[in-house]
């Protein structure tokens, strides 16, 4: 029987492909998509998987006959794939791209060709990813020459419009899609157009100079890249990672951007590199040029909320949403505004009850974070000079604040509205605490009308902790509403059924309310009902008040991020009876449906003042608000009592720089819940910034926090751990943090095997598992080679290395090579090259027999692909397995799940572990293949509870394969192996421990039982230095510390405030702050001044402070280091490096 041939019809906007059987003399009869497989030789059969990536990629579709591939997908095939689909062949002719003009004047012109490889004209045309050539001649376009044609012909056609926005916006993708190096890629660029650099704009943050009460500011560019890094590494973006130079900076912002009064689509910044703006961008920076012609107190306010300014100023044009991602908020603009005094705290009064008194024993101002004492025959003076400056006129323009002197010094106090409003409400509590106290009874208690009096006084009151006192006075007191026997009952409108844990959670939430703790971070595992409980609670209080066991008239608050505010109200009507949690309903403080409170159209930001009708506001039983909506009107919120607040997704807080998190300092609430089933995401930091939000002060200070519990003090976490999970205080003996895990607590779930069980006791387990398996001869082979290679060099390139063996352990080819390779022949044999995939076969065979299902996670989007063809192939599935990475979109993951879940015959589901480890339930499956091991240990875990849920019927089966080398010499030392064992090591602390799951050193660590020694070394090769990443020199910094006596640690990028890593010598004690600047450009003119001044003040005041690069430092960079004492080393001086300190 003859091969089957591909047919092929040529669209507009798509090319059809057919499987035909070929008959003696004729074409013969279409073969349905399913049955392509069956009927190609083995040889023919990648070219499904790739066939089925490019649907997936570039929305492909199918039908009974035929499968459509756009042109982009066309032209992403290799010359081999091609011809096995039946494509004509690559075009031999080169694209020849000529301008003329200037690329910023209406003159400018392009003009393109095809040419010989002599350089004459040749006349076709193209339809899509193909040449024309006469009638009957067709060629193929390849990528990325694809790219560069569409590029270049929406640049001739931004000529025709005359529209210098869309040209300037054409030629910056041209230079994004055009290669470094032309040889290769038959593409002929004119050195004019080659000379010339397009960078994009796509979001922008402010530059501000510290100079006094000026209040100037420029706009800094970031592109889109820059962003999304910084939010996939979770960490805030630094200034000098902006698109431009220092120079161009410079130039773009005082010689262009400030000389013009309108924003351009477009600016020339060097000879030959312009900037475009993206048109969102654009619009905002209209806003920034506006303001910075506006008065001082205008530029101040701006500052101060440029998001807010930016969204009155364009609220028909650009959403809310938008504004947020055009504005960054960078680390120096955060310093800045706190450092200028531009943030304005709310003032709101607190106080501190003293036993079988009825005046409090201290009480003052709360301005911010700040607690500042006012003595009781103060308040009057100090309220009457208040009022006096307002009312002459003082509070309409900037001044000094009022100065109030304390036991410990002068204290600033801001003359606002706030202030004064916070000062009468002071001096009417003395006056009524001193009438009142006169006519209590002989037993101290009060008559119930001068009770009720005082309650009303102090209804606006924070109680909370004095700054000075030790942590067992880190409470509030006890207000009599809550000094009652903790009565658990599952309030009446709650329809839904609890399960045990989340009454055990219940009944937390009423021990620490009835104790008087101030709040509770409920952090359960995902999956278990944290809305759940917290509506429980928030029900039984309100039933509790309205029959009168509780006096709190309070609303209860909801923080919640945009996206989950619907899905509360929506939680609310599944889970309680009418009248929910209040008879006067829920308000929506967020949206639109904010100008219904707001007088006026300015914020509580710009305004200094609350904005929003408070009296409105307390009318309702919820309010449902967001983090930032709160952020920018947080002078109204905080002089709004609430009995609880509830911060949902409060991991959105975890940056204590942030102006969300500030803002949440002033909140107002009697009880917060916080919660969060990832209370650790990237430092320890995080948690303590959240528990900062749920009891101020719980913790400490963040300076001494971070200095005491790091993730290397076992001795330290387990005293945080112990600190957490105990009794809160004296008072209250509710653990501050509650917190479960799935596989602890639901006993209704069905047993879960995890395959290898690794026994600690028995330090060669591996030897006799089944789960570990001898690589095969190519695979050690190339296993071995990278081990050489590694220690070959010196320094050895850690990361690369680690990154090298990772992969090879997985499989020694790349998989995008053999969906390439013309030679490849057989599915079976690439199986047999890898001890993983075979060991992953063996156990889908099984799952197979058993008719049951599976998820296999795997990393690589070609191994997804090749893995979903070769299962295909392998059990005769009527369709590919589906796939589920980062391009998928949500709409068609639900599609998948749903298909996945429905049906009743054996399937397999390939994910990637960062997206299928959220949000998903796949109880269909009963057993997990995790075929690329995660860094994390919780991604893992995440990932496997995709099926291990409630739910789940099934026994649940979870297997983790591993290659071992079978050479002895590095058996032992496997990465697989070493790699599990630092994941359960890693797997168990957090579990008995809250700490990162990922740490600085792990890498360094695996490296060592991986490769056989320490990337130290004592010669410094400069060139070397120069082809390394920024992340390899600062661990070649620390590692060449350790190496001269030195004991290190590197601190996380993401929290990292300004240093790189911190040396401690071993015998004299001696400590210094490292700043490591990696660059390719020749002199370092950034702010590692700022960065390491800031640093010092986080970590210790005492600290050394130096400043490495591989390159040079400018004449005034030098100046200021030497003025500042900070030692600094670059290309000439490195070598002297720890041995001058």
């Amino acid at each position: 029987m003859k091969k089957p041939v591909f047919q092929h019809n040529l669209h507009e906007d798509l090319v059809e492909f057919s499987l035909y059987t070929q008959g003696i003399l004729r074409k013969g009869n279409p073969i349905p998509v399913e049955e392509w497989q069956n009927n190609l030789p083995e040889s023919d059969l990648p070219i499904l998987a790739i066939v089925e990536s490019l649907i997936e990629a570039f929305d492909g579709s199918r039908t009974e006959y035929t499968i459509n591939l756009t042109h982009e997908a066309i032209a992403s095939l290799t010359e081999t794939q091609a011809v096995i689909l039946g494509l004509p062949p690559t075009a031999p002719f080169a694209f020849d791209i000529r301008a003329n003009g200037m690329i910023d004047q209406s003159s400018f012109s392009l003009s393109t060709s095809w040419v010989t490889s002599g350089g004459v004209r040749e006349f076709v045309r193209r339809k899509g990813a193909f040449i024309i050539k006469g009638q009957s001649t067709f060629y193929r376009i390849p990528a990325p020459v694809y790219d560069i044609v569409i590029a270049a012909e929406a640049l001739c056609d931004s000529q025709d419009n005359n529209d210098n926005a869309l040209r300037m916006k054409a030629l910056a993708v041209l230079h994004e899609v055009m290669p470094k190096d032309e040889q290769g890629h038959k593409i002929r660029v004119d050195r004019s157009l080659g000379s010339i650099r397009v960078l994009h704009a796509s979001s922008f943050s402010l530059q501000i100079p510290t100079d006094g009460e000026s209040f100037q500011f420029n706009p800094v560019l970031f592109s889109r890249k820059a962003t999304e890094r910084s939010q996939e590494d979770g960490r805030i973006l630094e200034e000098s990672e902006n698109l431009l130079t220092p120079n161009l900076q410079s130039t773009f912002s005082e010689a262009r951007f400030k000389r013009l009064d309108d924003v351009r689509d477009c600016y020339a910044v060097d000879n030959g590199v312009y900037v475009y703006i993206d048109p969102d961008l654009k619009k905002a920076l209209g806003v920034v040029r506006k303001m910075q012609k506006s008065s001082a107190e205008e530029r101040k306010a701006f500052i101060r909320s440029p998001q807010r300014i930016i969204r009155e100023h364009l609220d028909e044009e650009i959403s809310a949403e938008a504004v947020e991602r055009l504005f960054v908020e960078t680390e120096q603009y955060a310093a800045n505004v706190i450092g200028l005094g531009l943030w304005q705290p709310p003032v709101i009064p607190w106080l501190k009850k003293e036993p079988n008194s009825w005046l409090p024993e201290k009480f003052g101002l709360q301005i911010g974070s700040t607690y500042v004492q006012i003595k009781p025959e103060d308040v009057e003076s100090v309220r009457t000079e208040i009022t006096n400056r307002l009312n002459s006129g003082f509070g309409a323009k900037p001044q000094e604040p009022f100065i109030y002197k304390t036991e410990n010094g002068d204290v600033e106090i801001p003359i606002t509205q706030d202030t004064k409003q916070t000062l009468d409400g002071l001096s009417g509590l003395v006056k009524a605490a001193q009438v009142v106290e006169k006519m209590q009874n002989p037993d101290g208690t009060l008559p119930l009308e001068q009770e009720r009096i005082l309650e009303e006084k102090t209804a606006f009151f924070v109680l909370v902790k004095d700054d000075w006192i030790s942590d067992e006075s880190y409470q509030k007191v006890i207000f009599t509403r809550r000094n009652e026997s903790a009565i658990y009952r599952e309030p009446h409108v709650l329809k839904s059924t609890l399960k045990i844990h989340q009454k055990e959670g219940l009944k937390w939430l009423i021990d620490a309310w009835t104790q008087g703790a101030v709040g509770g971070l409920l952090a359960d595992d995902m999956g278990l009902g944290k809305t759940l409980q917290a509506l429980t609670f928030l029900a039984w209080i309100k039933e509790r008040k309205h029959e009168g066991h509780l006096k709190c008239k309070e609303p209860v608050l909801i923080v919640a991020p945009t996206g989950l505010l619907k899905n509360w109200q929506k939680e609310i009507e599944i889970h309680l009876r009418e009248p929910y949690l209040g008879e006067n309903g829920v308000l929506r403080a967020y949206g639109t449906e904010l100008s219904k409170l707001r007088s006026g159209k300015k914020s509580d930001l710009l305004a200094g003042q609350e904005t929003l009708n408070r009296d409105e506001i307390r009318q309702y039983d919820v309010v449902l608000t967001t983090y930032e909506t709160y952020r920018d009107y947080h002078h109204s919120f905080a002089g709004i009592k609430f009995s609880v607040a509830v911060l949902d997704e409060c991991q959105k807080i975890k940056n204590p720089k942030s102006q969300v998190n500030r803002a949440l300092a002033s909140m107002n609430a009697e009880f917060v819940v916080t919660m969060t089933g990832t209370p650790i995401e990237n430092a320890m930091e995080d948690l303590w910034t959240i528990l900062d939000r749920t009891w101020q002060g719980f913790l400490g200070d963040l300076k001494y926090f971070s200095s005491t519990y790091t993730p290397d003090n076992q001795v330290a976490l387990s005293d945080l751990t112990l600190k957490l999970k105990s009794a809160a205080t004296q008072n209250v003996s509710t653990p501050i943090l509650f917190r479960r895990m799935k596989d602890d607590i639901l006993d209704d779930l069905p047993k879960k095997n995890i395959y290898p069980v690794t026994e600690s006791k028995n330090a060669h387990w591996w030897t006799q598992n089944d789960m570990v398996v001898n690589m095969p001869k190519d695979q050690a082979d190339a296993y071995r080679q990278i081990i050489m290679r590694a220690k070959e060099q010196s320094p050895p390139p850690m990361l690369q290395t680690l990154q090298a063996l990772r992969g090879i352990s997985l499989h020694p080819i790349d998989p995008s090579k053999v969906l390439s390779d013309a030679n490849f022949t057989s599915y079976v044999n690439y199986i047999k090259g890898s001890a993983r995939l075979s060991k992953a076969i063996e156990i889908l065979d099984l799952v197979q027999n058993k008719r049951e299902k599976a998820l296999m996670f795997i990393e690589t989007i070609d191994m997804q692909s090749l893995m979903a063809e070769i299962l295909k192939e392998r059990y005769r599935l009527k369709k590919r397995p589906s796939i589920i990475n980062g391009k998928t979109g949500v709409d068609k993951i639900m599609r998948l799940v749903d298909d996945f879940q429905d049906d009743p015959e054996f399937d397999v589901m390939i994910l990637s572990p960062k997206v299928g480890g959220v949000g998903l339930t796949l109880t269909a499956a009963n057993h997990v293949i995790h075929l690329s091991r995660w860094w994390n240990p919780a991604v893992e875990d995440q990932s496997t509870d995709r099926v291990y849920r409630i739910g789940q019927k099934k026994e649940v089966h979870v297997y983790y394969p591993m290659a071992i080398h079978p050479d002895t010499d590095i058996r032992e030392h496997s990465f697989d192996l070493k790699l599990n064992a630092l994941l359960e090591r890693k797997r168990q602390l957090s579990r008995d421990m809250l700490i990162p799951a990922e740490s600085v050193d792990d890498a360094e660590n695996l490296f060592k039982e991986t490769v056989g020694f320490s990337t130290s070394t004592p010669n410094i090769d400069i060139e070397e230095l120069d082809r390394m990443e920024p992340e390899d020199f600062e661990n070649w910094a620390l590692t060449y510390a350790r190496q001269n006596g030195y004991i290190t640690n590197k601190t996380l990028r993401s929290w990292d405030k300004g240093a790189d890593g911190i040396i401690t010598h071993k015998e004299t004690g001696q400590k210094f702050i490292l700043q490591c600047k990696h660059s390719g450009r020749d002199e370092i003119q950034d702010d590692v001044v700022e960065q390491l001044l800031r640093a010092r003040q986080a970590y210790d005041n005492d600290a050394g402070l130096i400043a490495l690069t591989n390159r040079h430092f400018s004449k005034s960079l030098k100046k200021e280091m030497e003025r500042l004492r900070i030692r600094y080393f670059d290309r000439n001086s490195i070598t002297t490096y720890c041995s001058k300190l």
